[in-house]
């Protein structure tokens, strides 16, 4: 049971692996796609970015400086709430000249993806920091107390390379970007709050769409054309975003009035220093009072109080062109909420101290637009709200369709699992019952082959006895080839094990020769030491003897000398001759006289008895004496006279050595003979 469960498991193993290995593949195959489709978006980004000029930057795209991004946020926020990104509205809103609804027509359009797609990407790209914005000052040393702050974003200081941020309590700062973490990159708007963060960007499809904008467009299905789908989702887009735009007004109104009413500002309260909006506000009122003024349609100040960022921006566009395309751009947005006529009876705009006096008539003028465009956007809703039904619910049905499928292959997959596994647990235990039976049957043959010693011993008595054999009996059983083949596969081991058993000892052998043959040549590599140090040895105690040797010659030499300096000395000999004396070991056979001045020949021939020598002795110790001293002499006047080998290669003192020694030799040599021979006058 045990290599019954081992196998299921590792049958179950193998199933599920090649299951991981299939939809690792799938995965891999999944995002390779996604990688493809990702580095072309990021192409199309960078081709948006590089076409849409060298000044026209990440920031200025996508509305961290131009003065239409940063009134428009309105129309942004407006688009985020139907379904799509910030970086998407802002590139339809730039596309489209600041017209809410044809920038909703244009991202409602399949074939603008790939353009949605590339400034979805260049703005991921871009810096998260953007005017109009709001950061979280962090990592500050010396003002700490504005850690933690949220601020809002104005304009980057390229000198300073600072962004310029005001504080919640109006004060205005200079801080660097590493100092700000961003919170939102969208305007933001009345109250201090920011705009809501930016999502996904996921095409809508055009049943969301229709929720988006409750009833943008009704279903393929319904028989409708693609024109007069996008004519009406234009229509209600319009219709809906003008009662919002009327409602903000509304409630903008109101806000004023009740502040008008109750007396401005609260008591105590710090004056407030003009925002950025303010300014900017301010600027398009004046642009489009001149404007205006100069087309010869002056407008009522209250009016232009009335209106916001978005609504002065088109009152501008509007403005500014021709009567015939102001005609046909009426005609196209026709559900758009029209400024109000200036009303005669108003004649200021402001009070002395600069503030906007109250007014009920464009509350009133507002009120009605925001009553028919809520109008339209019913009926629009009545037209589309059953095309819409049907589209969520076809759109139900599929789902719901191809989850049923699903779960049927899921579930007819787990039953092939569970029929292969019973059948895998089947041929496992119809393995495990055969093996069980070959297990009995050959331990049966084994005990049937085991033979009694007593039936040994008679089958070897009858075998070595001559009796011819008893053919009665019945004959012996053959051997059964299952017992057969384990004798031959045992025998075939044993057979490996002598050879293996021959190899090692062989291995052996081989080992101890080596071990043998390198224990003789270490020993006699060791003889060969020991006799080499012998003979160093020996050279050295003969070098020593030699120096031994020498060192008593230079002895013997050096006493010699100064005896032949001392009997010079004493003995004041006559300077009659010299005699020349050789240092070898042979007998004195040379010498040789050498005369005075005015010696004479046969005189010398007949020595006198007993003087001659005496005489000559003298005469060359004394020569000798006088040269040695005159070497003395030149040598500085040295005291003492050491001999050394080295003065031996100077020729003079050579043969002053030499001639010193001869006359010594001489000297002692003749009274020798003269001690041996007796005088022939005797």
């Amino acid at each position: 049971m045990a290599q019954d469960a081992s196998a299921s498991k590792s049958a179950v193993i193998g199933k599920m692996t090649s299951v991981l290995r299939l939809a690792k593949d799938r995965a891999n195959e999944g995002l390779g796609k996604v990688k493809e489709m990702k580095e072309r978006a990021q192409e199309r980004a960078h081709r948006f970015t590089i076409g849409s000029g060298p000044a026209a930057g990440a920031g200025q795209l996508f509305g961290s400086g131009s003065p239409v991004s940063s009134v428009d946020h309105k129309k942004v926020e407006r688009l985020i709430a139907l379904g799509f990104t910030a970086a998407a509205a802002r590139h339809a809103l730039r596309i489209c000249g600041g017209r809410l609804n044809e920038a909703g027509v244009w991202l409602l359009d399949a074939s603008n993806t790939d353009e949605i797609l590339a400034a979805e990407v260049a703005a991921q790209e871009a810096s998260p920091l953007c005017s109009g914005g709001t950061a979280r000052v962090a990592g500050l040393r010396g003002a700490a107390d504005l850690n933690g702050a949220i601020v809002t974003l104005h304009t980057w200081d390229a000198d300073s390379e600072r962004w310029v941020v005001s504080l919640p309590d109006g004060s205005i700062k200079a801080i660097r970007a590493r100092n700000l973490d961003p919170v939102s990159c969208h305007p933001v708007g009345k109250g201090g709050a920011a705009a809501s963060q930016e999502t996904a960007f996921s095409p809508p499809s055009r049943a969301q769409g229709a929720q988006g904008v409750q009833g943008a467009q009704v279903s393929s299905g319904s028989g409708k054309t693609k024109a007069d789908d996008d004519a009406e989702t234009a229509a209600v887009i319009a219709a809906v975003l003008a009662a919002e735009e009327a409602e903000e007004a509304a409630s903008a109104s109101k806000q004023r009035a009740s502040a008008t009413a109750s007396g401005g500002k609260p008591a105590g309260a710090a004056p407030e220093r003009p925002s950025r909006d303010d300014v900017d506000l301010e600027e398009l009122r004046t642009l489009a009072r001149d404007m205006a003024s100069s087309n010869g349609q002056p407008l009522d100040e209250e009016v232009l109080f009335a209106l916001d960022a978005a609504d002065l921006l088109q009152l501008v566009d509007s403005l500014s062109l021709s009567p015939k395309d102001r005609d046909a751009d009426e005609a196209k947005g026709s559900s758009e909420v029209k400024p109000s006529k200036p009303s005669p009876s108003s004649s200021s705009s402001r009070r002395p101290d600069g503030e906007r006096r109250p007014s009920c008539r464009p509350m009133d003028d507002l009120e009605a637009a925001s009553a028919s465009s809520t109008t339209a956007a019913a009926e629009s809703e009545t037209r589309t709200a059953r095309g819409v039904v049907d589209a969520d619910r076809i759109a139900e049905e599929q789902r719901l369709k191809e989850a049923e499928t699903r779960y049927a292959l899921l579930e007819e997959a787990q039953r092939n699992r569970a029929r292969e596994l019973e059948a895998r647990e089947a041929s496992l235990l119809e393995a495990e019952r055969k093996l069980e039976e070959k297990r009995a049957e050959v331990s049966q043959r084994r005990g049937a082959l085991a033979t009694p010693p007593d039936e040994v011993e008679d089958t070897l008595r009858q075998a070595a006895s001559p009796s011819e054999p008893d053919f009665s009996e019945a004959p012996s059983t053959p051997t059964s080839p299952a017992a057969a083949s384990m004798e031959a596969e045992l025998d075939a081991q044993r057979e490996e094990l002598r050879r293996l058993g021959a190899e090692v000892e062989a291995a052996a052998r081989a080992l101890e020769e080596r071990q043998a043959a390198s224990q003789l040549a270490s020993e006699e590599r060791e003889l060969r030491l020991l006799e080499e140090e012998s003979a160093q040895l020996r050279m050295a105690s003969t070098l020593q003897e030699e120096e031994a040797r020498l060192t008593r010659q230079r002895r013997s030499l050096g006493m010699l000398q100064q005896a032949l300096f001392k009997g010079a000395r004493e003995e004041k000999l006559s300077r009659d001759g010299t005699v020349e004396l050789s240092l070898d070991d042979g007998a004195l056979d040379a010498e040789e006289p050498t005369l005075g001045s005015g010696s004479d020949p046969e005189e010398e021939e007949e020595p006198a008895p007993g003087g001659g020598h005496a005489e000559r002795t003298e005469s060359c110790l004394e020569q000798g004496a006088d040269e040695e001293n005159t070497e003395a002499d030149a040598e500085d006047e040295n005291e003492v006279w050491d001999l050394d080998w080295s003065t031996l290669s100077s020729p003079k003192q050579q043969e002053a050595s030499l001639t010193s020694k001869a006359c010594a030799e001489e000297a002692v040599v003749p009274s020798a003979e003269e001690a041996v021979t007796p005088s022939p006058q005797l």
